[in-house]
């Protein structure tokens, strides 16, 4: 995993990408892993890639607020803003009781929380 984190850190997110996928191919993987491939997968422009890992990372742990809040992030690029919306909504509610959330989380989940509909919030 740590190989695959310096690789996105260094720009290279094709050996970024090869190393998570290798992880999954050996069945080592988990949340975060499907995440970072999803983040390669994007910064390479692959976005089906992008929605399989995000969707694999949620198979994973179905409450991972970062999956939560990539997955809204796609389904509002596509133009489902309605679904992405609850996305939002379930991200921003486990947010609400997570006391070590990461900061570029913190920030994320702020930034949506400001732009939902009441109605999600």
């Amino acid at each position: 995993m740590r190989a695959g984190k310096a690789a996105l850190e260094s720009g290279d997110a094709l050996a970024a990408r090869r190393h998570f996928e290798a992880i999954l191919a050996a069945g080592l993987g988990d949340a975060p892993a499907c995440i970072m491939l999803a983040i390669a997968c994007q910064k390479l422009g692959d976005m089906e890639a992008v929605q399989n890992a995000i969707d694999n990372a949620l198979a994973h742990d179905p409450r991972n607020i970062h999956a939560l809040l990539m997955k809204a992030e796609r389904l509002a690029a596509t133009g489902n803003t309605r679904v992405a919306a609850q996305f939002y909504g379930a991200a921003v509610a486990l947010a609400s009781q997570v006391k070590d959330l990461p900061p570029m989380l913190v920030e994320f989940v702020r930034r949506v929380q400001k732009s939902l509909p009441r109605e999600y919030d």
